[in-house]
């Protein structure tokens, strides 16, 4: 795998972290997406045949597309306040590009590769843990998403569309909940839904 594919999703979700505004986290994950569909295209691309090539071109086209224009237009909806990460999340995304630097100067193997798609993983993660805004939940949980793609792009193709499609299944889902939250209680945190969840 190429080492320089997880370190630009991390470097991508350290700047979801340093970015106050959720109008334009979309934007990083389009960035995000289409790298890491460029990769797998060329990972895949003289492997497949024609039909198996268009399924997964369309799958990943749509990945790299529309997630972020349901969360683009989820965000001009909501109009939610800028949000300022804690010092704890910007010295840990930074630390997590620090190690994958280290780790890809080790030589190559299966169990590096998974330590790399892991690391660049953490920081996805550690922006669902903190985050109150449900526009950078669901950017962070889309990024988790993506960064496992260097992985299943040495599967069968199948896998990496199958993701795809799952994705935009949980993008257009947390669209619904969050702008109902929003229709029925004015209310962009996520602190604020456990009114609607209890009702």
């Amino acid at each position: 795998m190429e080492v320089t594919l997880p370190l630009a999703s991390a470097v991508i979700s350290a700047a979801v972290v340093l970015t106050k505004r959720a109008e334009r986290l979309p934007y990083l994950l389009a960035l995000q997406a289409l790298i890491i569909g460029a990769y797998e295209a060329y990972s895949y691309g003289h492997a497949l045949t024609f039909p198996e090539a268009v399924t997964y071109l369309g799958a990943a086209i749509a990945n790299s597309v529309l997630p972020p224009l349901i969360l683009l237009k989820l965000a001009r909806r909501v109009g939610s306040p800028p949000e300022e990460a804690p010092r704890t999340a910007v010295v840990f995304s930074f630390g997590v590009v620090a190690l994958l630097v280290y780790l890809s100067l080790l030589p190559p193997s299966k169990v590096r590769d998974v330590a790399l798609c892991a690391l660049s993983t953490a920081t996805s993660i550690a922006i669902i843990a903190y985050s109150l805004n449900p526009v950078r939940v669901i950017v962070a949980l889309n990024m988790a998403s993506n960064a496992l793609h260097p992985l299943l792009a040495e599967g069968p193709p199948i896998f990496s569309t199958l993701s795809n499609l799952s994705m935009l299944l949980v993008n257009g889902v947390a669209f619904f909940l969050a702008d109902q939250a929003w229709k029925t209680y004015g209310e962009s945190s996520l602190a604020g839904w456990d009114r609607w969840l209890r009702k």
